[in-house]
């Protein structure tokens, strides 16, 4: 897992893939279970990397030209527009038709294809939290520093299956996955000055907005404003350290 996570710092996310897959099927085999607190952090680092591949290829690239991209939009746009007087119209527009068709299948086969990613990116962080709570809720003596780092992890599990549900636009889920996540930090962390907490309410406010419900706008303002007064803070000590 420390290999794969190697792997990931420097962009190699397909090896980092792999390398956890075969370390969940080896690992399952030596502690003769899947579901071993042993392998919670390789499923969810599994999890997270599929799903930050997704988040990386919606990314634009940073070389694009929106100018050039505009203008080669324009001359497609014109080519699948037959002219009046063109003698190959009919057959010019019957190709038409059949790039139309191939364009749709493959815009279907790509969406296809990314919510099934989506799926194995949720599979395997649920699966970690699924770890994580039962032993949590198994192992009742944990000393406290144990059980707060346990629950971080929790939360991050919360966190990732929220930005799952809002990647397929199911914005009551991730409201419901953040909200979780927010319910642990309130134990875990400083309120007033963690970076993390101000994440959550932030990306639990967007959730709210998208929902688009009255109470969830009211919501989304408390948690914007709670957001800023911790950034805030941290922005006050950082000039204070100076």
């Amino acid at each position: 897992v420390s290999t794969a996570r190697a792997k990931r710092k420097s962009g190699e996310l397909d090896e980092a893939i792999v390398m956890l897959k075969a370390a969940i099927e080896k690992g399952a085999e030596v502690y003769n279970s899947e579901l071993s607190i042993n392998l919670a952090d390789a499923y969810y680092q599994l999890g997270d990397c599929w799903l930050e591949h997704m988040e990386n290829s919606d990314t634009p690239n940073d070389g694009e030209d929106s100018n050039s991209q505009e203008s080669s939009e324009n001359e497609g746009s014109s080519q699948l527009i037959p002219e009046e007087n063109d003698s190959d119209s009919i057959l010019d527009s019957a190709d038409n038709e059949q790039m139309l068709e191939h364009s749709f299948d493959q815009s279907c086969s790509d969406v296809s294809e990314e919510l099934d990613d989506l799926q194995i990116a949720w599979e395997n962080i649920e699966t970690c939290r699924l770890i994580l709570a039962k032993y949590l809720d198994e192992q009742q003596n944990l000393k406290p520093e144990d059980r707060k780092a346990f629950l971080r992890r929790l939360a991050h599990c919360h966190l990732r299956l929220g930005d799952c549900e809002t990647k397929r636009a199911s914005f009551d889920d991730a409201v419901c996955e953040y909200t979780k996540c927010l319910e642990i930090l309130q134990a875990t962390e400083d309120n007033k000055r963690s970076r993390f907490v101000a994440q959550v309410c932030f990306l639990l406010a967007n959730s709210y907005v998208y929902a688009n419900s009255d109470e969830g706008v009211r919501e989304a303002l408390d948690l914007y404003k709670r957001a800023k007064c911790i950034l805030k803070l941290n922005i006050a000590d950082m000039r204070k350290s100076k």
